[in-house]
């Protein structure tokens, strides 16, 4: 099912709301003129079957609505307070609109080129969240993440949450030699039956609710409306994460995961706790579970990157996988010159964690000597 369309209010909608009751201040100022002009402008190419178009006209209304609020960011009246929540929010909704668009355009060219970048699938156990969700699509697959720690706890006869007892021995002998990497779906869904009875058979938590423990026991994964939405795109070169907001990431982590089609999805951490509801959200959370181009953790300053690494447990990306989703960011113009490459490896079995200084460097060749390696 397609998503839809994101709304964006009528000329005349916006022209009533940014209009108030006193007769006497009713006048438009020409930067409010201009944002009335992207409207109409925007309002004429809605229906256009040139996708350019579309997000050609929605971009300039964020640009005109961008353009309005810094013009009046030190004006504090009763009106202008009244226009800024109007403006923002139109500003809001033409860049989701933009969003939308820049989506289908990248999944329409992946379709006429019938080439796909080389994909990274769910590694080990965490493949099972993807195979839970093919099932059953209307609920969150439990938590890789919750399962693969709530093993962990039990077998060293841990309690997982406040009011559970855990089986050590329910769970090792139903794991035998069995490792977390080669669960299924149905493995999940056996284990949890035994982390949700006490040692008497009674049930201390309603397996319906995935209620709460050290980790949530859903994993939340977004639908193609939510999806979009944390789609970054660049715009007069930084990276947005809003219309008028450049991506900074500050001390939060900032997961991602690159679908695809080239979609650099991200979204912070916390944001991503607050949005779950009941689910916890990691790297799988963005693509629904499905096979990405690379994942991990970026981190930008006034919309430049200036960090790109690997970092994920549930797809493991390879450096090849690395510098792949370096290729696709550098078509799209996000400047690599000063940004640190981090890859993630387990040569022999050892975790290591090169970084190179230069994206650029690493994008000519990733098998450079990098600028530093840790163990």
């Amino acid at each position: 099912m397609p998503a839809p369309v994101p709304f964006i209010m009528s000329y005349e909608e916006f022209l009533k709301a940014t209009t108030p009751a006193n007769p006497f201040y009713r006048g438009r100022d020409q930067a409010l003129h201009l944002v009335d002009i992207a409207l109409k402008g925007f309002q004429s190419e809605r229906y256009s079957p040139n996708i350019d178009d579309k997000q050609a006209t929605a971009l300039h209304l964020c640009d005109s609505c961008q353009q309005w609020l810094k013009t009046k960011q030190e004006k504090q009246t009763d009106q202008c307070a009244m226009r800024r929540a109007i403006v923002e929010q139109l500003g809001r909704q033409g860049w989701n609109y933009f969003q939308y668009w820049t989506f289908a355009e990248r999944k329409e060219i992946s379709k006429l080129t019938g080439k796909d970048p080389q994909l990274k699938p769910l590694g080990g156990g965490y493949a099972a969240e993807r195979q839970q969700y093919e099932r059953n699509k209307t609920h969150n697959p439990i938590s890789g993440s919750w399962m693969h720690e709530a093993i962990g706890s039990a077998l060293k006869n841990e309690p997982i949450g406040r009011d559970e007892t855990t089986q050590k021995e329910q769970i090792g002998a139903y794991l035998g030699t069995r490792k977390f990497e080669d669960l299924t779906d149905a493995d999940f869904n056996a284990l949890n039956r035994i982390f949700i009875l006490n040692s008497s058979g009674q049930r201390i938590v309603d397996p319906a609710s995935m209620d709460k423990t050290k980790l949530e026991r859903a994993v939340l994964y977004l639908d193609k409306e939510e999806r979009i939405k944390h789609v970054l795109l660049v715009k007069g070169g930084l990276l947005m994460e809003d219309f008028n907001k450049p991506l900074s990431t500050g001390n939060s982590i900032y997961p991602y995961a690159i679908d695809k089609y080239g979609n650099l999805l991200t979204m912070c951490l916390q944001t991503g706790d607050k949005l779950a509801k009941g689910g916890f959200f990691n790297h799988s959370s963005f693509n629904a579970g499905k096979d990405v181009v690379c994942a991990g953790v970026l981190e930008a300053e006034a919309g430049r990157l200036t960090s790109f690494g690997n970092e994920s447990g549930h797809y493991k990306p390879t450096r090849e996988n690395l510098h792949n989703g370096v290729a696709l960011l550098a078509q799209q113009k996000i400047d690599f010159r000063t940004t640190k490459i981090k890859c993630l490896e387990f040569p022999g079995g050892k975790q290591t964690m090169s970084t190179w200084n230069s994206g650029t460097r690493f994008l000519a060749n990733m098998n450079s000597a990098p600028d530093k390696t840790e163990s």
